[in-house]
């Protein structure tokens, strides 16, 4: 029986899992990356310490137009599959928080383990090769044969990626390619991205970070609620608690909605708590000014917004403040509402959500209407949250497609 010959579009994480999950099986494995070397993106991952994945994994954790699908794959190929996955590629592993690094906080070292693993199995990497075309030349669907680069392969899996970090290589060409086989591309937006606001006052405000509660809205209903650190830019907002809604975000921009956030920049206290203790410093401090009053509540930069939205100057003695402009101030504070007008785009989104359909695959990562081919990755409609999970469903999809496109038994 001859040697499976599968054929790889796209050599980062998803596709290098991909080609050792087929080479084990004991397939000839030929991995087409467009860039100068394989992984590139990797490097990228967890501030580069990638988070490869997380202790604390369910389909919650998940976003796809069919979660019934995407719960059936999520079950097939856990954390635990791929902790030990890169246990037995002799990579060290650590979790801190639930989330899982490699013990030297290297991607650089995830990304070694992938490519001495390749070469180990016989794999082999062509780089600087960009796949325009995939034909189908078989008209018996019981023994496939694609042809790519003027080869010929049994199997062929796709996980060239999405469009986040195009510099990456990954600007979308896999989804012209699932096109062109007759694959359906739900629409794709810039997931755990950063937020572009249109209020003027945020070059102030610039480079606060700050614990916070923010809720997203969109067309006035409430749909996501996070905290965690915010991050205040020249632009808008960052930070996690951002990024695990923009999905969310861009989906009602690209639906024309009206997309706003309100954030609460005291979210251990209620209001009642705050004019509490404010109330017992004002009978000390009423001749101190408005600056030495708040002292200490919230960053300067917010503080001195905070006065001018008010019509108050930071000189302003505090007997000249009545109780009632303190309260606005602190509602304000708990409940200060900006307007989304745009993300920072694929060029700063550490993921796409959208892509090929998963109605278009089989539990086996398998094209339902074209035997031999595979999909895995961000290619297809499946993004997570922050914290390993991408990582996680690059890893896991291509462990899947690569064990049934490599297996002998598909000839």
């Amino acid at each position: 029986m001859k040697k499976q010959n599968v054929a790889i579009i796209g050599g980062g994480a998803a596709g290098l899992v991909a080609a050792i999950a087929a080479a084990k099986e004991g397939a000839r494995v030929t991995v087409f990356e467009r860039n100068d070397r394989v992984g590139k993106k990797i490097l990228m991952t967890g501030n580069g310490k990638c988070n490869l994945t997380n202790l604390s994994y369910d389909a919650s954790c998940y976003f796809s137009s069919n979660t019934d699908i995407l719960k059936k794959l999520l079950s097939l190929y856990d954390q635990e599959d791929v902790m030990q996955l890169f246990r037995s590629l002799g990579l060290f592993l650590q979790a801190k928080e639930g989330r899982v690094y490699p013990l030297s906080e290297q991607a650089s070292s995830v990304l070694d383990a992938l490519r001495f693993g390749c070469v180990h199995l016989g794999v082999i990497l062509k780089t600087d090769v960009c796949i325009d075309d995939i034909r189908c030349l078989s008209q018996n669907k019981e023994v496939p044969v694609y042809q790519v680069a003027g080869e010929c392969f049994d199997a062929v899996i796709l996980s060239t990626g999405g469009k986040s970090y195009p510099k990456t290589g990954s600007d979308g060409k896999g989804f012209d390619l699932a096109g062109k086989l007759g694959l359906h591309v739900c629409s794709t937006v810039p997931a755990l991205v950063p937020l572009i606001c249109q209020e003027n006052f945020f070059k102030s405000v610039s480079g606060v970070r700050v614990k916070a509660t923010l809720t997203l809205f969109i067309a006035g209903e409430n749909r996501y609620c996070e905290t965690g650190e915010l991050q205040l830019t020249d632009y808008g907002i960052s930070g996690i608690p951002v990024f695990q809604f923009s999905r969310l975000a861009a989906y009602g921009l690209q639906q024309k909605k009206k997309v706003s956030v309100t954030i609460d920049f005291l979210p251990d206290l209620t209001i009642e708590e705050i004019m509490a203790s404010l109330h017992t410093r004002f009978l000390l401090w009423e001749s101190r000014t408005a600056e030495e009053f708040f002292n200490g509540l919230l960053h300067k930069k917010l503080l001195m917004l905070f006065f001018k939205l008010q019509a108050i100057s930071p000189e302003t003695k505090m007997k000249n403040v009545t109780e009632e402009k303190i309260k606005i101030i602190i509602s304000q504070m708990k409940k200060f509402s900006v307007t989304v007008k745009d993300t920072r785009g694929f060029e700063q989104a550490q993921v796409t959500a959208g892509g090929v359909s998963l109605d278009e695959v089989s539990e086996r990562m398998e094209a339902r209407r074209l035997p031999g081919l595979y999909l895995a990755g961000e290619l297809l409609d499946v993004d997570g949250i922050c914290g390993g999970y991408n990582l996680q469903w690059a890893f896991a999809s291509g462990a899947i497609a690569g064990k049934w496109a490599g297996k002998k038994e598909n000839n």
